[in-house]
């Protein structure tokens, strides 16, 4: 019996035009009165996912796991938090900022800090994080609040070819996650999507086998295999698709809706 459904959102549970369809609302409406638990574990914002979910009257039904997992809010209330340490922080900035056309977004509880002021009219700064503040040195915000993520920019589209391939140096510190096309990020060893699935399936009772999980890049590799039933969308990475139990609609086709209205037979 599943328990509990975690998804990622880009490219997998929100459409290409960053939306939330109704038929997405009325599945999880539809699961909540069953009893099944929703999870969202997305590299967005905690602020920004919640304030997509509120505009649908859904935030009270959902569990937030933010930041690549780094972030865990459920009912309002914060759980916990992946601090990643300072040095690394510190350490990726630097190079960050020897390296042409690499920007970093500093994630912490608080809100995210860029230190281009250019990049809060980015659509991929102001899609994603809906709390980003300037400051004229990104480093100065490790005084007063906990950095989970470092997020790094590529706006050419090589993230994986360029970004990954330089920032691989810090797997020994922290997690190396290829994000999306343009997106990097670093977080604390241990964090990830999947072991924040760890810890709210403790908290509703839902073990390995009563989990399922969907998602479409590659920081999704732990989501899935946290879960007994793992759907890789059909537009996912090649290699997520490798490790995926089943592949499901793409994001644009209502993948996850679709696979979790037959799967329940959900009357929608």
């Amino acid at each position: 019996m599943i328990k509990m459904i975690a998804t990622d959102m880009d490219g997998t549970l929100l459409n290409s035009k960053k939306q939330l369809t109704e038929k997405s609302i009325k599945t999880i409406l539809a699961l909540k009165n069953m009893g099944i638990h929703f999870a969202v574990a997305s590299g967005r914002q905690y602020k920004n996912i919640y304030n997509i979910f509120k505009e649908n009257s859904l935030e009270k039904n959902v569990s937030f796991l933010a930041e690549n997992g780094t972030i865990i809010f459920d009912k309002g209330r914060l759980i916990s938090v992946s601090q990643l340490e300072c040095e690394v922080v510190r350490a990726a900035v630097e190079l960050a900022r020897k390296t042409p056309n690499i920007y970093p977004v500093l994630c912490g509880v608080k809100a995210a800090y860029i230190e281009n002021e250019n990049l809060k009219s980015n659509f991929e700064v102001s899609n994603y994080f809906d709390d980003a503040k300037f400051l004229a040195d990104v480093l100065h915000c490790l005084k007063f609040d906990k950095i989970t993520k470092v997020s790094l920019l590529c706006p050419a589209f090589d993230a994986e070819t360029l970004t990954y391939p330089l920032f691989k140096r810090f797997e020994k510190d922290a997690s190396v996650l290829l994000s999306g096309p343009k997106w990097v990020d670093l977080i604390a060893k241990g964090a990830s999507k999947g072991a924040a699935v760890e810890v709210v399936g403790k908290i509703y009772g839902a073990s390995f086998d009563e989990r399922m999980a969907f998602g479409n890049y590659l920081n999704d590799v732990d989501l899935l295999k946290s879960c007994r039933f793992s759907f890789a969308v059909e537009n996912a990475h090649t290699d997520l698709k490798k490790i995926a139990g089943k592949i499901c609609p793409s994001n644009d086709q209502d993948g996850v809706s679709k696979t979790l209205i037959e799967w329940f037979d959900l009357k929608i």
